[in-house]
């Protein structure tokens, strides 16, 4: 009797435990699995369509959207480009793009614009190193410190010395800058002598921004190399009086014509005359 109590005990025990494991086995089925990640839940009536709570969106992780400004407008252009101002869409797509501000980039232009290269040389005249003879050209470069003055005492000094002279660093600044403005300005016999240098530079194909003759006695004739040419004279007896003339074929050279009431040593102190030289060599 006490043996068969203790039988069905366990018989009891054995069949409730089955069943608790065929009901985790059920639900741990692939079928199973395969509703409850769709959301389905089975219950004892079948199906329902209710979804399960997914606990994915709280596990992951939040992502930041930060916006993105839209792009101004504004030139581009390419760094091989940048000076001659071709757009990118002008070269090649493989080019690097910088971006310019116009404002910035019109400052940066005019920082990188150089004043022109001057080289203005003042000729004096014969036994213009005496001071009370060559006084006018020297007052004429306290107006001018940028020119470069040779006074001497005789003709042979001026060709031997000067004249090469003139011609190397008129050649050597040429060879630096072709657009250096060249200015040649002498009275008397140094206007004969800066004739001869305008010459001599047409020649070798070097421009003349400006050419005065101041009462000049022997005269070259100007070559189409000189921009403008001045025939500065006087009127009194001893004034000299040359004639400037065109060499055959200059239609270029702006030519003019202008007399002073003066003789011919007070006339390269003229004030009038000197503000005229300045202008034109300045120009």
């Amino acid at each position: 009797m006490r043996f068969s109590i203790i039988f069905s005990s366990l018989l009891f025990f054995i069949s409730l435990t089955a069943c608790q494991t065929g009901d985790i086995l059920s639900t741990a089925s692939p079928a199973n699995i395969q509703n409850q990640n769709q959301g389905i839940r089975q219950t004892s009536n079948g199906y329902s369509a209710a979804p399960i709570p997914s606990i994915a969106p709280a596990l992951a992780p939040k992502q930041v959207l930060t916006p993105i400004p839209a792009p101004v407008p504004t030139s581009q252009y390419t760094q091989q480009n940048f000076a001659t101002g071709k757009l990118d869409s002008q070269v090649s797509q493989n080019a690097d793009i910088i971006i310019v501000d116009p404002l910035v980039e019109q400052v940066r232009q005019l920082k990188s614009v150089r004043p022109r290269t001057q080289k203005t040389y003042l000729i004096n005249g014969l036994m213009s190193a005496i001071p009370f003879i060559g006084f006018g050209f020297r007052n004429l470069h306290k107006k001018m410190p940028e020119a470069q003055l040779y006074s001497y005492l005789s003709p042979v000094e001026s060709v031997a010395v000067i004249l090469p002279k003139v011609m190397k660093d008129i050649q050597a600044a040429y060879a630096k800058d072709p657009n250096v403005s060249i200015n040649l300005i002498g009275i008397s016999l140094g206007a004969d002598f800066v004739s001869i240098v305008a010459e001599k530079l047409h020649r070798k194909n070097i421009p003349v921004n400006y050419l005065g003759i101041v009462d000049g006695t022997s005269l070259r004739p100007v070559h189409s190399n000189v921009k403008k040419v001045d025939n500065l004279t006087c009127t009194y007896l001893d004034c000299v009086r040359g004639r400037v003339r065109l060499a055959k074929g200059n239609t270029t050279t702006i030519f003019i014509k202008k007399k002073y009431k003066s003789s011919h040593i007070p006339l390269g102190n003229n004030n009038e005359l000197h503000n005229r030289v300045i202008a034109q060599s300045r120009s």
